[in-house]
């Protein structure tokens, strides 16, 4: 929904603007909280069961829940074994950064390597200085409204289904 309403941005101005820009601010902090939510529920639950997926129909899935220039899929037809929620979860967090953080488009790729499966999801930003994105320690939260919304979460769920597969 955020992504939505910034391309209503270029067609408002005053008051309109001001309630638009008041309403992503309400949708941020509901996703906080929903992420936050979300996270604790996952830490007290029992691992999910694992089933078999086609990966391509997973992965169209969730691109499809997105402005279709934006994202450009390249995953062949693979029987994958996974916990299919977690997987979507995950790949929305890493779409949902690159998005916010990176340059479209966005690039998901996939190919198996032996027992193992290699998932790409890639922009065309600066990027970190670091490879290990996802063993940094997360940095202690803010006490700011703003900046309690970029909390690693969503990279804290990424990590913990990468780590579970």
């Amino acid at each position: 929904m955020l992504f939505r309403s910034e391309s209503l941005r270029d067609t408002l101005d005053g008051e309109a603007l001001r309630q638009l820009e008041a309403m992503e601010n309400d949708l941020r902090q509901l996703a906080a909280i929903t992420e936050h939510l979300g996270l604790l529920a996952e830490q007290s639950q029992p691992r999910r069961q694992r089933t078999a997926v086609g990966l391509d129909d997973l992965c169209s899935r969730v691109v499809g829940s997105y402005p279709a220039a934006v994202i450009r899929l390249r995953v062949p037809r693979l029987l994958v074994f996974v916990e299919a929620l977690g997987l979507e979860r995950s790949l929305c967090n890493l779409i949902d950064n690159a998005l916010e953080y990176g340059e479209p488009p966005i690039q998901i790729s996939a190919q198996r390597q032996r027992s193992h499966l290699l998932l790409k999801v890639e922009d065309h930003g600066a990027g970190m200085a670091s490879p290990t994105q996802l063993t940094m320690t997360t940095p202690p939260a803010a006490n700011d409204r703003q900046r309690r919304r970029h909390q690693g979460l969503g990279l804290q769920i990424v990590d913990r289904f990468c780590r579970e597969h």
